[in-house]
């Protein structure tokens, strides 16, 4: 420990001649002590794009010798950090980057990879799995994800086979969240149509297999998300925001956490898995929280992440859930943070669930409508629904989907007719 501490490896390099580049006429003892040095120059220089391509060369150099855990290790981190920084490296564009680093990833895993190794691993296989450059099409994104799921919860079972606490805990920590999101990109997704069908009454069908894949899934969720707020001292009393915005946070910030909860909880209602009255009462409890965390910070000028996607959530489950006096409460007490995309899509949905095609169709040509940014393929979505409950021919636009979009489409038009017809029976009721 004493050597560590008081080797310097500015003066190594300085001594060695490599500031710049690799001299050829080094000893294998002067290339080991100039590998030293470069690991704690990526860590410790102000120029470290400079001493990623040095180090590539010397440790490309070095495996030249023969392979080692250490040569392997610092390869794969070499070419996962230039994969982060988004820039070229050398001959490698972004992807290439990225097959080297998953490369060496595969080596060291031979060589017993730690925690931190395989944490590392995992969360460049996420990223890149979601990066929008990737150069595979959905089916190898769906497999990258599959992979890293696999990785975070190898993370996870490392750490508690191992007694009394021995594992590194800061890994299996972020592995917990990173398997939270990973798990709900694969088990949870929906497509633009499906999302919309549901928020409006559809109801999927599920077998039984898949069924209780959800379920086993939800319950690693749920533990995963336990042991997060656990290490973050998060319990399920939510305590004022105001208490909250000095908290400092070691893992993840806590309405990341509490938003993450949240999705946990819609994940099991979606698909069937836990009793509906109690989990939407406890994910909009959620939702509700961390939209109050991010108001009172905004309030309060304090950092933000930028997003709005606490409010989005919420204003979607009010609407999937059909609490829409909860919903138009929420809409007026966060008019300031609830953007004009949001209410002119919360605007056309309820318009299209309770079958009010003129304002429908009002709120369709607006300009808060066309302005909102919106994409095209839900409104497409919105407009075919729309025409299908109003019977009018929609063949031409119903033929970009398939036969199984299709009848969700038309479940979704007989679910709403029969809740409008429903309604305006017990109108007739009513003298």
């Amino acid at each position: 420990m004493a050597d560590e501490r008081e080797f310097c490896w500015e003066e190594a390099v300085r001594r060695l001649g490599a500031e710049e580049k690799i001299p050829e006429t080094l000893s294998d003892k002067d290339l080991y002590t100039l590998s030293k040095a470069y690991v704690h120059a990526l860590k410790k220089s102000s120029e470290r794009k400079k001493y990623l391509v040095l180090s590539e060369s010397l440790f490309l150099r070095l495996k030249e010798k023969g392979e080692s855990r250490y040569i392997i290790s610092v390869l794969a981190d070499i070419y996962r950090q230039a994969w982060y920084d988004g820039e070229t490296f050398g001959q490698y564009d972004r992807n290439d980057l990225a097959r080297l680093a998953e490369k060496y990833y595969e080596k060291l895993c031979d060589f017993q990879a730690n925690e931190y190794e395989l944490y590392e691993y995992a969360r460049l296989v996420y990223r890149r799995a979601s990066f929008y450059i990737h150069d595979g099409g959905p089916a190898d994104r769906y497999l990258l994800k599959q992979k890293a799921f696999y990785l975070y919860e190898k993370v996870m079972e490392r750490y508690e086979e191992k007694e009394n606490g021995s594992g590194f805990l800061r890994p299996y920590v972020r592995a917990c969240y990173g398997f939270c999101r990973c798990a709900l990109d694969l088990y949870g997704p929906l497509s633009v149509l499906q999302k919309e069908c549901l928020l409006l009454g559809y109801e999927p069908h599920m077998g039984v297999k898949n069924l209780e894949i959800r379920r086993s899934v939800y319950e690693r969720l749920e533990r995963a998300i336990e042991t997060i707020k656990h290490y973050e001292g998060l319990g399920n009393n939510f305590l004022p925001p105001e208490t909250m915005r000095d908290r400092r946070f070691i893992y993840e910030a806590p309405w990341d956490i509490y938003y993450m909860a949240g999705k946990i909880k819609e994940f099991a209602l979606k698909r069937g898995i836990s009793d509906r009255e109690e989990v939407i009462r406890e994910c909009i409890d959620l939702y509700r929280y961390v939209c109050d965390l991010d108001r009172d910070r905004r309030l309060h000028g304090m950092p933000v992440t930028g997003f709005t996607h606490m409010y989005d959530a919420l204003i979607d489950f009010y609407l999937y859930t059909g609490k829409e006096k909860e919903l138009m409460a929420f809409l007026n007490e966060f008019q300031p943070y609830i953007s004009e995309r949001q209410r002119s899509l919360t605007a056309l949905r309820l318009h299209l669930k309770h079958g009010r095609t003129d304002l429908f169709d009002k709120e369709w040509d607006s300009d808060r409508c066309r302005q909102s940014g919106t994409s095209k393929k839900r409104l497409e979505v919105l407009k075919l629904l729309r025409d299908l409950r109003n019977k009018k021919n929609p063949t031409v636009g119903l033929q970009k989907y398939k036969p199984f979009e299709q009848r969700v489409l038309y479940e979704t038009v007989k679910k709403i007719t029969a809740s409008n017809d429903a309604v305006i029976e017990e109108r007739k009721k009513i003298k």
